[in-house]
């Protein structure tokens, strides 16, 4: 008797689930698709994807879309392991090396120190990145950065 009453209760409890979420817009399936088969050689940024590539990195459409917009800020949301924080130190690279911007006029906010430690480190390792550049640039938590208001 019992089972039959959580098994009633669960098909209920999953449809209202069902029904919440039915109405949530879902995104496409990425394509398998990366920055090898995406971004030709005679492209101007085409040697910075060759150099990830060379690491390693393999950037699908999207995530080099995101790599590539650099005027002004970037908001990236996703989920666990969909390589946020690849596109990120990614960007910055692309921005330092590409678009030769300077490094003291970035700015990369995370929510834990721990995050912020790590993506510096991360950029550092990404191709063309010079110690200095590393340094150079601004990160921290937005606790920090609120601190001085």
């Amino acid at each position: 008797m019992e089972d039959n009453f959580v098994e009633k209760v669960a098909n209920l409890k999953f449809k209202e689930i069902k029904e919440v979420f039915s109405h949530v817009p879902v995104s496409e399936k990425a394509s398998t698709m990366t920055s090898i088969q995406i971004v030709d050689d005679i492209e101007k940024d085409s040697f910075y994807f060759r150099a990830l590539e060379q690491e390693n990195i393999m950037l699908n459409q999207n995530q080099i879309d995101a790599v590539r917009q650099t005027d002004g800020p970037l908001l990236i949301i996703a989920g666990a392991g969909t390589g946020k924080t690849t596109v990120l130190i990614s960007r910055i690279g692309y921005m330092l090396t590409v678009k030769k911007i300077p490094a003291s006029n970035i700015l990369l906010v995370t929510y834990t120190k721990k995050a912020a430690n790590e993506m510096k480190e991360r950029i550092g390792q990404i191709p063309g990145i010079t110690p200095a550049m590393k340094s150079q640039l601004y990160t921290g938590t937005f606790h920090f950065f609120t601190d001085f208001t």
